[in-house]
């Protein structure tokens, strides 16, 4: 492969800022103390309530590699939209505004660049709190794919697997993006990471992944979103999948029906649980969700617990799903407990 990377190009950081005054210094001083200088950082504050607008503030005036773009709420995929077009680096790395990188972070993958000119470089990171206790690191498997028929064989997998979901552990070359006009969906807040993602590896033609871990994800339950019911989180997890299904043949498409089963489970488990949905409703939600799907797309895979779920949402008898999900609900709670110990 002909390498054709720069010595010493510009990396932009895009890190979108919204109400995260406690954790905002952490993160940018990461980004300034990295070992590669020729970097652009993005702060787009988003409305903040708080501090984190002065913060920006304070920092871009320590440095001008720092810029600092003030607007009005409009959520996490605005800002980076607003980040990726205020961009002048030939990369991308996106960074959250409560998580941080190790200093070493940006050094490696342009070395890494350097030997092969890829379109994306995926990594691993490091899931811990705010104290930086109860590190998990997630790695993946060293793999290089040279050419557009290696990267779609990897592909089903990676979908499968959700190890691409998530824009934070990669860096992207910046004409992908922008010469293929390829934005975060402003219509939807679950599952944008990941459509993002479907539609940058659907147009790429080398991928490399790194077994290092670079990236530092902070686990705030108190507030995370993610914990929280969400009515129409089903219709935004089916918005993403129909990307796949319709765009899609093939390992893919199977990938994207795993994922498809794998995404209602979850809304079955997240309405069963949500202490304040009265049961009726409880039930008229899990009618509406099975009513939305083809029984024929559960059909494709044979691992044991998905022939379980199969059986049960094939039965169509509701108030069967609603007490078998419940049980599922209480394994999972006494096997995530029994892992604690």
């Amino acid at each position: 492969m002909e390498v054709k990377v720069l010595n010493n190009p510009m990396v932009s950081i895009i890190v979108p800022v919204y109400n995260v005054e406690k954790y905002l210094g952490k993160c940018i001083n990461s980004l300034l103390q990295q070992t590669y200088s020729n970097i652009q950082i993005i702060l787009i504050n988003d409305g903040s309530t708080d501090s984190s607008g002065n913060i920006c503030n304070k920092y871009s005036d320590f440095d001008k590699r720092i810029f600092v773009l003030h607007k009005q709420n409009e959520g996490v995929s605005a800002a980076r939209n607003a980040g990726i077009d205020i961009s002048i680096g030939e990369y991308l790395l996106f960074v959250d505004s409560d998580d941080w990188l190790e200093a070493n972070t940006v050094a490696e993958l342009i070395e890494i660049q350097k030997k092969g000119d890829f379109d994306v470089i995926m990594f691993g990171f490091l899931r811990e709190d705010f104290k930086g206790n109860n590190q998990k690191s997630i790695s993946f498997q060293k793999n290089q794919l040279n050419n557009k028929d290696e990267v779609m064989k990897v592909l089903p997998e990676l979908i499968k697997k959700e190890s691409i979901n998530s824009p934070c552990n990669k860096l992207y070359k910046s004409n992908i993006i922008k010469d293929n006009d390829i934005k975060f969906d402003n219509l939807i807040s679950i599952g944008e990471d990941a459509l993002f993602n479907y539609k940058v590896f659907s147009k790429i033609n080398c991928l490399i992944i790194t077994d290092k871990c670079f990236y530092h994800y902070i686990k705030d339950n108190s507030e995370s979103l993610t914990q929280k019911y969400n009515p129409i989180k089903y219709n935004m997890l089916v918005y993403v999948n129909d990307f796949l299904l319709r765009n899609f043949g093939g390992d893919i498409l199977l990938a994207a029906k795993f994922i498809r089963l794998k995404n209602i489970c979850s809304c079955l488990l997240d309405i069963v649980v949500n202490d304040s949905l009265p049961f009726t409703d409880k039930k008229n939600n899990i009618y509406y969700i099975l009513g939305k799907e083809d029984p024929q797309n559960w059909n494709d895979y044979n691992n044991c617990i998905y022939k379980v779920l199969r059986f049960i949402l094939n039965t169509k008898n509701i108030d069967f799903i609603y007490f078998s999900v419940l049980l599922i609900s209480k394994i999972r709670k006494i096997f995530k407990g029994n892992n604690k110990t």
